[in-house]
């Protein structure tokens, strides 16, 4: 049987910028996962390299680099959240970090991870090429097939292609649904997609996953040394689910005190509370319905969606290749 600690994993995360002001407690989390080695490429200088988290200091531009080295035509990566697009290429852009790794992968820092070993297995790792599919957490093999995946000339209809993606300025998701995704399927290698994480909704308030009797139920989760739980009230009763890791959306999230010597902590729907005790918050949940923020962003994003959907995008794309200006769309530099 596979060992988890003699199969390398390294999770590659790209930040600029000023960090979240929870990222204390994600770095908490992280050294509590020493299985997997975190790269954070960043321009950010007030963290350095500890047990399994590597900081690897450099500015947006010279991380742009690496991308555009790997390609024959220019590239469009203006801003920082674009990096998300460029995803897929990580297993042979920055091949001289993670050569020494059997398996590669990408993910965010707007989450709190529990125990991934708990949810990838020595057999997971084993058994499959690609573990995931979504952005804020994806493994592969750190192999030919798996590092070349984002290079396959398809004609998936919901799906784009590297030289389309990587030349639209804003973000096409082409490190998951609209990309990698749909093409590791096409291609039919060995995915591993069970759903044993949290994925906040960002249009409710309230922290919701289904329980055991499939009834949604509001809660909270639970960090514990390096465990993560989602903790919900059924009736009299309080119902406990192990998760491998809660990602927040970007949602803004108040700290309500140091995670230093903290060994636990309760996120609420708004909070981070270290040393807190969960069932007492559980007892007193408020269920909230309207969500203000959301609302906010909601506008902008449909406005975003309006102007720039994937798939009014890839049909003029296209319609141009279709149209002969193949030339003068894919072969300028």
């Amino acid at each position: 049987m596979a060992d988890i600690k003699k199969q390398k994993i390294a999770i590659i995360i790209p930040y600029f910028g000023k960090f979240p002001n929870y990222f204390p407690f994600w770095l908490k989390s992280a050294y509590y996962n020493p299985e997997f080695t975190f790269m954070i490429f960043t321009d950010n200088k007030n963290y350095k390299s500890k047990k399994n988290v590597l900081f690897i200091n450099m500015n947006f531009s010279e991380f742009k680099k690496y991308f555009q080295q790997i390609l024959n035509f220019k590239i469009c990566l203006n801003e920082p959240y674009k990096i998300c697009d460029f995803r897929p290429l990580f297993g042979e852009a920055l091949q001289e970090y993670i050569s020494d790794f059997d398996f590669w992968g990408f993910g965010d820092i707007d989450l709190i991870l529990g125990n991934l070993s708990k949810f990838i297995t020595p057999e997971i790792l084993e058994s499959h090429d690609k573990i995931y599919e979504f952005g804020h957490l994806t493994i592969l093999k750190n192999n030919k097939l798996c590092n070349s995946l984002w290079k396959e000339k398809h004609h998936i209809k919901n799906a784009y292609r590297f030289d389309e993606a990587l030349r639209i300025p804003t973000a096409c998701h082409f490190d998951e649904m609209y990309g990698l995704t749909e093409i590791a399927r096409e291609k039919k290698i060995r995915v591993y997609n069970s759903v044993d994480f949290a994925d906040i909704d960002r249009k409710k308030f309230n922290f919701f996953m289904i329980g055991k009797q499939r009834k949604i139920l509001p809660g909270l989760f639970e960090w514990k040394n390096g465990n993560l739980t989602f903790l919900c009230k059924d009736g009299n009763n309080v119902s406990k689910q192990s998760v491998a890791y809660v990602h927040f959306q970007k949602r803004p999230m108040k700290v309500a005190g140091k995670i230093k010597n903290a060994d636990q902590f309760i996120m609420i729907p708004n909070k981070i509370i270290p040393n807190a005790n969960a069932l007492t918050y559980l007892k007193k949940q408020v269920i909230v319905k309207k969500y203000n923020y959301y609302k906010k962003d909601r506008l902008k994003e449909m406005i975003r969606n309006v102007r720039f959907h994937h798939a009014i995008r890839q049909r003029i794309y296209r319609r141009f290749i279709k149209k002969g200006y193949r030339k003068f769309i894919l072969d300028r530099k």
